[in-house]
């Protein structure tokens, strides 16, 4: 009986003081960023425009207020995706603000796509027609301003080559 109790005596200290092997844990590692900006334009005063020596000029101006939306999958964010699960798009949205926008969208190194999304809206175009009348010898001419509520829209845009640490630089303009 002695013995039994020293072989349960020096075996329960021998499980008791054991150490449990601690378990390996690995730290994902979270998507940097790519920066993409730019400047975004439409002509909201097309008597601005110009033609010389053949040549037209349209004077843009800057627009404000307006989102653009940036959609792209999400297995383009995974390091090693996998064929059997359905990856999601993501969207993230700006606001363009005096004619400018930039936006942080999620980036790893492995460069990716992104369609953009620009919101339509109405605004008061101003247009104009000048005339020249002969008025007792003399041209005289005069000019005629009309505004007129105007769709703003642009297309959606592909842009490519979103990685990580990266800065894009993407310019529009809103067309009617």
């Amino acid at each position: 009986m002695k013995k039994k109790f020293i072989f349960i005596s020096i075996f329960s200290i021998l499980l008791f003081s054991c150490k449990k092997d601690e378990l390996d844990t690995t730290t994902v590692k979270e998507p940097g960023i790519c920066v993409v900006s730019g400047d975004i334009q439409a002509n909201y005063n097309t008597c601005n425009d110009t033609s010389s020596a053949g040549n037209f000029n349209t004077t843009f101006d800057n627009v404000d207020g307006i989102n653009i939306t940036f959609v792209i999958n999400s297995r383009d964010l995974e390091r090693n995706p996998s064929n059997s699960f359905e990856y999601e798009d993501l969207s993230y949205t700006t606001q363009i603000n005096n004619g400018k926008y930039t936006i942080d969208l999620p980036a790893i190194s492995t460069p990716y796509n992104a369609e953009l999304y620009f919101d339509s809206y109405n605004y008061n175009q101003t247009s104009c027609v000048t005339s020249d009348i002969w008025n007792d010898s003399v041209w005289v001419s005069s000019t005629v301003y009309y505004d007129n509520s105007t769709n703003y829209n642009l297309g959606t845009v592909n842009i490519s080559n979103i990685v990580e640490g990266g800065s894009i630089v993407k310019n529009f303009t809103y067309t009617n």
